[in-house]
């Protein structure tokens, strides 16, 4: 995976997934650009975890269960405005309402080059 000049590597972000694979496939792409991953199996973990932070990017799934990432993120967003967060979710052409607390949303399955267009967008170095 390679990223743009002006993203920094390095950085800590929440994965929020409940499907394992899917939080082990985007750990080994993100680790592939030294950042460090902290995964949660759902909404209510996550927030917990993300209370512990500090993280430069949340990146969650929207279906879960006991909390969903819709609900996670407008609580992170209340605890942390500036949080950059990015929902992932295979039934965004189901939802009825947008998705207001995500800054980017990214449905599965997305390619490698829109996870990195993501990251660069809410990852660059001036944050």
């Amino acid at each position: 995976m390679i990223m743009e000049g002006n993203l920094a590597q390095g950085r800590r972000i929440l994965l929020v997934d409940d499907e394992q694979l899917v939080r082990r496939t985007l750990k080994l792409l993100l680790g592939f650009e030294k950042h460090t991953v902290v995964e949660a199996g759902d909404g209510a973990e996550g927030l917990e975890l993300f209370r512990q932070g500090p993280f430069d990017l949340v990146i969650t799934d929207l279906d879960m269960p006991r909390m969903r990432g819709d609900k996670l993120a407008a609580k992170i967003k209340e605890l942390a405005p500036e949080q950059p967060v990015i929902m992932i979710t295979a039934h965004q052409r189901d939802l009825q309402t947008p998705i207001d607390h995500a800054d980017i949303i990214l449905e599965k399955p997305f390619s490698n080059t829109a996870l990195r267009e993501a990251l660069a967008k809410l990852l660059k170095t001036d944050r």
